[in-house]
């Protein structure tokens, strides 16, 4: 599955870059090998290829074209692990409203984005899947794909969406206080890419035993869902019961 059509892009580079996270859904799995000829591609494209634009070239909207707006509506919160997190009421569903930053005991497949403890602070833990399904407080679960898709069809669907989910730091509008980051992605603690230009969430569905779907926002607005290897590192969002 290809996301050119409902990405907002930058440049011809951002083309390159929205095409290899989106065509193959598989931008994090070390191994390559996803099951299935569409879920091969590698982590770390080669040096001629890469993920990254170069600095001339950024997928970041120029300044003439910022976020804006802002939610001024009001939060919740919850205390979870020494940290409180806010909340926001999104039509019929409670959110956190930001990234979890769990670290849970006596696991390692929870990390912070380039072993830094400065990005867990800022974007919250990335998250392998297992680690993902227990990682919310009780009361609060790691959303399903279905409950995904109620919060992008409350913000206006895939082409809409995404903007206001987005922090305006990053390009969006922000409407409901959702406040997503471009937290990146990981895989087994050791390889990470794509801070500040996507972020990845998990789903609690599966697809196949070793698979399962997760969401993704760029810069600026894009929106969609693919699957990859449960052994990737995404981030959290919780969802109440």
């Amino acid at each position: 599955m290809c996301y050119k059509s409902i990405f907002k892009v930058v440049g011809l580079t951002a083309v390159a870059v929205v095409l290899l996270v989106g065509c193959g859904s598989n931008p994090v799995d070390p191994s390559g090998n996803g099951g299935d000829d569409q879920h091969n591609n590698p982590v770390v494209p080669p040096d001629n290829n890469p993920v990254i634009p170069p600095d001339n070239n950024p997928i970041i909207p120029p300044d003439n074209n910022p976020g804006g707006g802002g939610y001024t509506g009001s939060d919740g919160s919850v205390t979870y692990g020494g940290k409180t997190y806010r909340t926001v009421k999104i039509g019929s569903q409670t959110w956190f409203a930001e990234n979890l930053n769990y670290d849970i005991p006596n696991v390692t497949t929870d990390v912070c984005y380039g072993n830094s403890a400065d990005s867990c602070a800022k974007y919250g833990r990335l998250y392998d899947w297992d680690a993902a399904m227990i990682a919310c407080p009780t009361g609060w679960h790691l959303p399903t794909d279905d409950e995904w898709a109620t919060l992008i069809d409350y913000a206006g669907g895939g082409v809409t969406a995404g903007k206001k989910l987005l922090s305006t730091t990053v390009g969006g509008t922000d409407d409901y206080g959702f406040s997503a980051l471009l937290g990146g992605a990981g895989a087994g603690g050791t390889i990470f890419q794509l801070v500040n230009v996507s972020g990845n969430w998990w789903s609690a569905t599966e697809e196949g035993g070793s698979r399962a779907l997760w969401w993704l926002m760029v810069n600026g607005g894009g929106i969609n869902r693919a699957s990859n290897a449960k052994i990737a590192n995404y981030s959290v969002r919780c969802v109440k019961n």
